[in-house]
């Protein structure tokens, strides 16, 4: 999703509200508290997930027991 997205990006954002003397941001996050509670603790579980590459295709596919090119080989 972007740089914009990464979780501490939001937890830098979550902190620098908290601590602002905004009294818009204040009433805003004193009405978000009374829905979902103030003063609990959070807890943040972060995956990473990879992919390895495929393995190289064969140059040539050739039957095992005959040793010719097989239909479709390249």
């Amino acid at each position: 999703m972007g740089p914009g997205h990464r979780l501490t990006g939001y937890e830098e954002a979550a902190r620098l509200v908290g601590a602002s003397k905004d009294p818009s941001l204040a009433q805003s996050t004193a009405v978000l508290g009374g829905v979902l509670g103030a003063g609990g603790a959070a807890t943040a579980t972060r995956f990473s997930l990879s992919k390895p590459p495929p393995p190289p295709l064969p140059r040539e596919r050739r039957d095992p027991f005959s040793g010719r090119p097989q239909p479709g080989a390249r």
